[in-house]
């Protein structure tokens, strides 16, 4: 057009110009039904991915409730025939849903498609064992259907989220969504409190208190190590301390118990003198006075494994109900039915859904201690998935702030969401790398300025990544923008330590010019 101006300023007619622009513009029409086209296209296809993902979460829900009856049973000395018979009823149901789900979703979502397979191909074999009355043998493939169905979600809740993005549309995610979230969670982890409580037979705190001192005497034993000439005894030593003290941990007192008596048997043992008129070592009144400490750890966790061993029936129900409860308060969310979670938060709420349920399982079996090591699993879970939300409500990516833990001495890795990478040392030396590779020796602030990072540029020539983007939080409306600009000033909840703690330091670490 501007060429056949200019020839028209100057009387001539430019044809060829006029043709050639008329030609552009037919084909911009073109392109743009062919984008119309395309973007109606994408709208069916969300339309019916969607439907797929309710489908979906209707099917692993039903597939939770089938895999806690068989459960129950499997922990049975002599397993229910009815219960079982209306289980594998269930399961043959599921199999041929979920078979019916993958031939739809096979054109949209192959990849989906491709775990809905096979998690077909493992319910048809979990229904032939529960038909043959064998919940045991049926347990390993309702595990791998599960993994397939939440591996399938997965692919689903991705292409939606791509799907969205094409049309211009918000996230899935809505606060509104992750705040109901956080209610059921925080419901949750009031019921494994209270099954825990039934359980441990024992006042609030103490398991905590028998963990902290053990791991005192373990932390005793290193320092003792590492000027002994028994080295390798207490070393021994040691680790069947910290064994024992990993295992108060998770709620495993019969091992704990164990691991301290060997701890004691070792400490003796590094007591005695090699030769028979050998002095004895220097260190030996040390390891005495360990050695009666580990006794009386020992002496209270056996007593309160006593205790724990004859928890009355009534106990034992009130745990697998609360339990119970807890799986009913967050299946929906591990399913989806509720709509799509964080990363961070959907493989936690996984985990503690599964924990739930089988903790719940556990109890009705009267089996104590494995009881209160899947609540303590679930407990953790949950704290994990309630960290992940708080960060996804203050427009923080869980997964940004979640990555990665500093290791070794002076060393710090992270791996943020989009792909980029990072690593300091301790030695002065540091590389980045994401759009562009580079590498810089310098001395590392005390603390980072918010602005270049934990290093200055000095001598340095590595390329910095920009940080663009809109940020959720300032989508929020006011009311709740201020509250979590007053949240800044208050101490955070000791479970969210290690997760605000990361985001800091990732703030810290991230250079950006405003």
């Amino acid at each position: 057009m501007q060429k056949s101006q200019n020839s028209l300023a100057q009387e001539q007619n430019n044809e060829p110009a006029q043709q050639a622009a008329l030609d552009a513009l037919q084909r911009a029409e073109q392109q743009l039904a062919q984008n119309i086209a395309e973007l109606e296209q994408a709208e069916k296809d969300l339309a019916q991915i969607e439907e797929m993902l309710k489908r979906l979460a209707l099917i692993i829900s039903d597939q939770q409730a089938v895999q806690f009856v068989t459960t129950q049973q499997a922990l049975r000395p002599k397993p229910e025939p009815e219960p079982l018979k209306q289980a594998a009823t269930a399961q043959h149901q599921l199999g041929k849903d979920t078979a019916a789900l993958q031939r739809d979703s096979e054109a949209l979502v192959p990849k989906a498609a491709q775990h809905l397979e096979s998690a077909t191909r493992a319910m048809q074999t979990a229904s032939v064992d529960l038909e043959k009355a064998q919940p045991t043998a049926a347990q390993p493939a309702q595990d791998e259907a599960m993994v397939s169905l939440y591996q399938a979600k997965h692919e689903f809740e991705n292409r939606i989220n791509e799907l969205r993005d094409k049309l211009g549309l918000p996230p899935a995610q809505d606060m509104d969504t992750l705040a109901e979230a956080q209610q059921r969670i925080e419901e949750a982890q009031k019921k494994v409190s209270e099954a825990l409580q039934q359980l441990q037979q024992a006042p609030p705190g103490l398991m905590e208190a028998l963990q902290k001192q053990q791991q005192e005497i373990a932390e005793a034993l290193r320092e003792l190590r590492e000027d002994s000439p028994q080295s390798q005894s207490i070393a021994r030593a040691e680790q069947a301390a910290s064994e024992a003290a990993r295992q108060l941990k998770q709620s495993d007192l019969p091992r704990a118990v164990e691991s301290m008596k060997s701890a004691r048997k070792v400490i003796d043992q590094a007591r005695q003198p090699k030769a028979p008129n050998a002095p004895a070592d220097k260190q030996s009144p040390a390891l005495a006075e360990l050695n009666q400490k580990q006794a009386m750890v020992q002496q209270a966790a056996e007593g309160l494994l006593a205790a724990q061993e004859k928890a009355s029936e009534q106990s034992m129900k009130a745990a697998s109900d609360a339990l119970k409860d807890a799986n009913k308060a967050i299946g929906p969310l591990a399913a989806g039915a509720m709509g799509q979670m964080p990363a961070g938060a959907q493989a936690a709420l996984q985990a503690a859904q599964g924990s739930t349920a089988q903790g719940s399982a556990q109890a009705s079996a009267k089996q104590n201690s494995p009881a209160q090591q899947s609540a303590t699993a679930a407990a953790q879970a949950l704290a994990q998935a309630q960290g992940a939300l708080a960060l996804a409500q203050a427009g923080v990516g869980s997964e940004a702030a979640m990555a990665g833990e500093g290791k070794g001495e002076g060393q710090a890795k992270g791996k943020g969401q989009d792909g980029g990478k990072g690593k300091a040392e301790g030695d002065g030396r540091g590389e980045s790398q994401a759009n562009a590779t580079g590498k810089g020796k310098g001395q590392p602030n005390s603390q980072g300025n918010g602005n270049k990072g934990n290093w200055e540029a000095e001598g340095g020539d590595g390329s910095r990544n920009t940080v663009t983007g809109s940020s959720s939080f300032t989508r929020l409306p006011s009311r709740d923008r201020a509250a979590i600009q007053q949240s800044q000033t208050e101490k955070y909840p000791q479970e969210y330590g290690p997760l605000v703690e990361q985001y800091l330091r990732n703030l810290s670490d991230q250079a950006t010019d405003k």
